[in-house]
């Protein structure tokens, strides 16, 4: 979700309160995919943060309800985006490696 200009991204994501916390970490880079694209786009760095869902039970132990919502702004510096933009590049290389491994092993031309 975003805002008109785009400076906003907001990520939803539904979650219970112990899952929630991996949208905190710096594992946790949707958004700052997002935000390199508007950033190469635009030159300018955006707002980002999560949008949580809270939950209770789930679908294994019902009944699943909405608890709350909550709001976890996500701070990006220009290094941060040039960090993830390498990131993406290796991403890529390593699964076009492992595509051509597979062609080969399998036979595919």
């Amino acid at each position: 979700d975003t805002n008109e200009d785009r400076s906003i991204i907001r990520d939803y994501k539904t979650a219970s309160e112990s899952s929630a916390r991996k949208y905190s970490t710096l594992e946790y880079r949707q958004l700052e995919v997002y935000a390199l694209d508007y950033y190469k786009k635009t030159g300018l760095i955006p707002h980002t943060e999560v949008c949580l869902i809270l939950r209770e039970g789930s679908h294994i132990k019902p009944p699943m309800k909405v608890a709350g919502t909550r709001i976890i702004p996500r701070s990006i510096a220009e290094s941060t985006l040039n960090e993830v933009e390498q990131w993406v590049i290796n991403t890529v290389s390593e699964i076009s490696t492992c595509y051509k491994v597979w062609l080969k092993i399998n036979g595919v031309n």
